[in-house]
Formats: C-alpha cells, structure tokens, sequence
C-alpha cells in the first residue's frame, strides 16, 4: 500500500512525566510529485524525435539521475518507492550508454532514446496511478494508453 499521508517518526522520548519529540517525514506522495514535476522539465522524454540532438539528451538524462538520486535519498523514502526510482535511473543510464556507444549514428540515437522513453512513461503509470497525481500534457505523451484497463492494475482502490 503507498504512503499517502505524513509520517511521523520519534527522535526522543522524555523521562519521568513522559512526553516524546518527533518529526515529520516526506510523504512517497510528495517524493513521487517531486519527481514527476522534475521528469517534466526534461523535454527529452516528450519531444519530437527530430528536434532532439544526442550531446544534450544524454546532458539531460545525467541531469535526471542525478535528481532522481538525490529523491532517493530522501529520509523515511519507502523501499517500494525506492526501488521505482532506482529502475528509472537505470533506465537514463542505459540510455546514456546506448546513445554515447551510437554516437553519430542517428538510427541508434533515436532507437536508445525510445526505448527510454517507452520504458519510462509506463513506470511513471505506475506512480501517476498509485499517488494519483497530475501530469503535465507533454510528460503525459509517453505514458501509455491512460485508459482504465491499464491504470486499475496500480490502483489500490479499484
């Protein structure tokens, strides 16, 4: 089940006439709209192939990795949602590799960068369904089919 809500984790506890200090942890919610407002930034993922040049998709994607890590060491993150953004990053870093050994190849290019971009809308599915967040209409573009058949299977409510 995702964490929705915000979470509490004790620090202390007083002595004699009880009491405890606590503090608030960053919801999964949050770190996954962190990182979706982060994805939609990076217009690599959505636009068209042709106005795409390899040297600064492959900057964006290290760009992206580098954002991704760093929400993933968010205190309290849980380990579900950690796991989701470590596969993206995975993802971003095939991409570099495949694109850097094709470089001057377009066919190449272009082939790394949809497979980056197929694999990565359907993660991001996963997270707009479980957190049931916005997403901006570029970001949207490669997400697959939002119809219901594909969503039901992340909503824990359906």
């Amino acid at each position: 089940m995702a964490n929705k809500a915000k979470r509490v984790r004790i620090t202390g506890v007083s002595t004699a006439l009880g009491g405890s200090q606590w503090e608030y942890l960053t919801s999964d919610a949050e770190i996954a709209r962190r990182v979706i407002r982060a994805l939609e930034d990076h217009r690599m993922l959505w636009m068209p192939m042709a106005m795409e040049a390899p040297a600064y998709a492959i900057g964006s994607a290290s760009n992206a990795r580098k954002a991704l890590t760093q929400e993933m060491m968010t205190e309290g993150i849980s380990r579900d949602l950690e796991v989701q953004l470590q596969q993206i990053r995975k993802l971003f870093m095939n991409f570099m590799t495949a694109a850097e050994a094709g470089f001057g190849s377009e066919i190449k290019f272009v082939e790394a960068l949809t497979i980056l971009r197929t694999a990565v809308g359907e993660r991001l599915a996963a997270l707009v369904a479980v957190y049931k967040l916005d997403v901006d209409d570029d970001l949207r573009s490669i997400i697959p089919d939002s119809g219901a058949w594909f969503f039901q299977e992340f909503d824990p409510d359906a």
